[in-house]
């Protein structure tokens, strides 16, 4: 598995880009798992 960069470091504050809602990233997940 080749080692891969993230968007968004720990701390870091991020707002959604459709609704009014904000959040703070605490941990960072490489590989998305989630059904839709």
């Amino acid at each position: 598995m080749s080692p891969k960069k993230a968007k968004f470091s720990i701390g870091d504050i991020v707002k959604h880009k459709h609704f009014d809602f904000r959040g703070v990233i605490y941990d960072v997940d490489f590989e998305f798992n989630n059904s839709e």
